[in-house]
C-alpha cells in the first residue's frame, strides 16, 4: 500500500483496473492539443528571471491589502487556507501546522515544475519537460493541486 495518490494510480492503471484511481491517471497522461510546451517553457524564462522581485512586491504590497479585501477573506475561511478553523479563536497549532504544509506543498510543487528532467532525449534540458506526463513536474501537479 502507498499513501502517493499518483503511485497509486499509476499501478491501479497499470494492473488495468477500471478504478477512479485508473480513470484519473489515465486522463492525465494526455497531453491536449492545445498545449504547447515551447510557451510554457518561455513562461517558465519569465517567471524564474522575475520571481524574486515578484516575490517582494507579493508580500509587501498585494498580500497584506488583498487579505484585508472581504471578498478574498471569505474565499480564505471557506477554504481554511491561512486562517484559523474557527471564526474568532486565535490560530492552533495544528492550523499553523496545516498552513505551512500547504505553503510547502505549493513551493515543493514548483520547484518540480522548473525541474529539468534526468531524460536522455533532447528535450531534458528544458524544464517544461519536467510537466510532460510522467515528468516530476507533472506528478507534483497531481499530487498537490487535485
Amino acid at each position: 500500500a502507498t499513501d502517493d495518490v499518483v503511485e497509486y494510480a499509476a499501478r491501479a492503471a497499470a494492473d488495468g483496473e477500471a478504478s477512479h484511481a485508473a480513470q484519473f491517471y489515465e486522463h492525465h497522461l494526455h497531453v491536449p492539443e492545445w498545449v504547447d510546451f515551447g510557451q510554457l517553457q518561455r513562461g517558465i524564462d519569465v517567471f524564474l528571471a522575475y520571481a524574486p522581485v515578484a516575490g517582494c512586491a507579493l508580500f509587501y504590497r498585494s498580500l497584506t491589502g488583498g487579505f484585508s479585501i472581504p471578498q478574498i477573506v471569505e474565499v480564505l475561511v471557506a477554504t481554511r487556507y491561512l486562517v484559523p478553523t474557527g471564526r474568532g479563536r486565535a490560530r492552533s497549532d495544528r492550523d499553523k501546522q496545516r498552513t505551512m504544509e500547504r505553503l510547502l506543498d505549493t513551493g515543493g510543487m514548483l520547484a518540480c515544475c522548473f525541474a529539468p528532467t534526468a531524460d536522455v532525449d533532447h528535450l531534458s534540458m528544458l524544464t517544461s519537460s519536467a510537466l510532460r506526463p510522467k515528468g516530476r513536474g507533472w506528478a507534483a501537479c497531481l499530487r498537490v493541486r487535485r
